[in-house]
């Protein structure tokens, strides 16, 4: 046998083998990073400037200039286009009535379907492409089970996917879900994808502009916690140590960093109610007409009076009160400097 065709007899399988078995090491997804991020999925596709931070602080940036970031504390959207800027704990920000948010989301869960999917499936090396003007090295990772819950709306049940990692780095440049009969469900793009980039502090925080309107975001209903007991308040609900005479305990609401809802009855079935809020929290009922300042010892607040009960309003700079009823200005003033910080 001419020593040509012995060599390539050698050489052929072993290469044939090195294109099967290749490197099947599951991309890279950083703890924080940065990157232009293309969401594609049921009919439009979307990308998002995206800084994140492995202890789920984002800051995120839209085509349009909308950006929404959460700095640990609060969720803020700023919306230039519509001209409205909202805020919301974070710990409410996935009850959040916003499209926007829900690609936000996806991104994320994408992460976490990928790394549970390493655990489930088998991952096969499917070789070296050329993607969006980058060498990548793709995997594809596949089950006789489902793998996850698709990173959309619908949640379909993902049993195939393809990831993409950059030649270099080895960080993820791309994600692709399928469906049980092999139909794309979402996928994800990652262009310049920085690991553990330089964030100068601030950069998830958000200050609006003086003077402009601020409301809370739009939530899906969120139900409180109601107790009726006095002796079930909460500790972190502030309570009045004093009340006018006749007036006793009826009932009481709490969402927890949101706000805290206290009412109080006497046999004559006038009401007072309390309402603690964040102080930094914009107030969706807040008081109209113009307050008289109003100052007892350490205490001042301002009193609204009206054709109904009167609101005496004040603040210790973290919370927020709001106390109304009929029981008079002295007795209001009274309750007021009695109740202590919503912790």
């Amino acid at each position: 046998m001419r020593p040509e065709y012995l060599f390539l007899l050698l050489v052929l399988p072993a290469v044939l083998v090195a294109g099967c078995t290749g490197d099947t090491t599951p991309p890279v997804i950083p703890e924080n990073w940065s990157a232009d991020v293309t969401v594609e999925g049921e009919g439009a596709a979307v990308t998002l400037g995206m800084v994140t931070a492995g202890d789920e602080r984002f800051r995120v940036t839209f085509p349009d200039g909308t950006l929404i970031t959460d700095d640990g504390r609060r969720l803020w959207t700023s919306d230039p286009v519509a001209g409205e800027i909202s805020v919301i704990l974070s710990e409410y920000r996935g009850t959040v009535l916003d499209e926007r948010t829900w690609l936000i989301w996806n991104v994320f869960r994408a992460r976490k379907v990928l790394e549970g999917a390493y655990e489930k499936g088998n991952l096969t090396y499917k070789g070296m492409e050329t993607e969006d003007g980058r060498t990548v090295r793709v995997v594809e990772i596949a089950g006789n089970e489902s793998l996850g819950e698709a990173p959309t709306r619908f949640r379909d049940p993902v049993y195939r996917i393809r990831a993409s990692a950059d030649s270099e780095t080895g960080v993820l440049a791309g994600a692709t879900f399928y469906g049980r009969d092999g139909r794309e469900l979402a996928r994800f793009t990652f262009r310049d994808m920085v690991a553990d980039p330089e964030v100068p502090p601030g950069t998830f925080s958000f200050v609006p502009p003086h003077g402009t309107e601020v409301r809370l975001a739009r939530t899906f209903a969120v139900t409180p916690m109601v107790f009726v007991d006095r002796t079930k308040i909460p500790e972190e609900v502030p309570v009045p140590s004093y009340l006018p005479p006749g007036y006793a305990f009826r009932e009481g609401y709490l969402l927890p960093g949101m706000y805290a809802v206290l009412t109080f009855t006497n046999s004559a079935g006038d009401i007072l109610t309390l309402v603690a809020r964040p102080a930094d929290l914009p107030d969706p009922d807040h008081p109209r007409g113009t307050p008289e300042e109003v100052t007892a010892g350490n205490f001042s607040g301002r009193l609204y009076r009206g054709d109904g009960p009167d609101v005496l309003a004040w603040t210790d700079g973290e919370t927020s009160f709001k106390l109304t009823g009929v029981a008079g200005e002295d007795e209001m003033v009274r309750v007021a400097a009695s109740v202590e910080a919503l912790s």
